[in-house]
């Protein structure tokens, strides 16, 4: 389970809006895969294969999907709260919490970002290489200063670049995941599509984290 946690925190993205250009507003939706690792059956009715993103007005969706359920990150800029929807053994569990802001500046304080002149075109956006680094962990992430929304600089990581990552890896325990954009769709986000869901019990953070055992 906390391997499950990091996964979906990790495609929480950061992407801090230094241009005057309108927020983006729409869907992303990236395909998972994991270089270097040979998937076996077992191991694909576990891990997430697809996440898709949505952006609205100060509101964001993560939801990740792996095997047969699916996990929802609900993050809401005006309450200031993220949500975290999880499915265990036939069971539904919600856990939410105020968002640390102070914890997110000593983070992004944290972050090294090595800028570099490569660029790669993704779904025909121009995007920029940079390295970041955080602690050990260093990823590779790809991203486009042409879409970028405010309600990312409130969590996740990459914090400190300027933009929405289009490509880039996540390192895991004994593993990388890598998610590379797919799809893009631009326009207004129906406000059902933020609402909370329904069916899940509420449970603590600390519980949340807890439900895998050693996980």
């Amino acid at each position: 389970m906390k391997r499950l946690l990091t996964l979906i925190a990790a495609v929480t993205f950061t992407a801090v809006a230094l241009n005057a250009q309108a927020p983006f507003t729409g869907t992303i939706e990236y395909d998972i895969t994991y270089p270097g690792m040979s998937v076996n059956p077992m191991m694909q009715a576990y891990l997430p294969y697809s996440t898709i993103v949505y952006y609205g007005d100060n509101v964001c969706k993560t939801v990740q999907l792996a095997g047969e359920t699916s996990n929802v990150v609900l993050i809401d800029g005006n309450k200031n709260t993220m949500s975290i929807y999880v499915s265990v053994m036939g069971q539904n569990f919600v856990a939410t919490e105020t968002i640390d802001t102070s914890k997110i500046s000593l983070e992004k304080s944290e972050e090294v970002v090595e800028e570099t002149s490569e660029t790669k075109k993704i779904l025909d956006y121009t995007c920029n290489k940079a390295v970041v680094t955080n602690g050990a962990v260093s990823s590779t992430v790809y991203y486009c200063k042409e879409l970028h929304n405010p309600i990312d600089a409130v969590s996740g990581q990459f914090s400190s670049i300027s933009g929405i990552p289009l490509e880039f890896d996540v390192q895991s325990t004994g593993f990388t995941m890598k998610l590379t954009a797919k799809k893009i769709k631009k326009g207004k986000v129906k406000s059902k599509d933020f609402e909370p869901l329904q069916g899940y019990k509420e449970i603590s953070m600390d519980e949340l984290k807890g439900l895998g055992g050693g996980m």
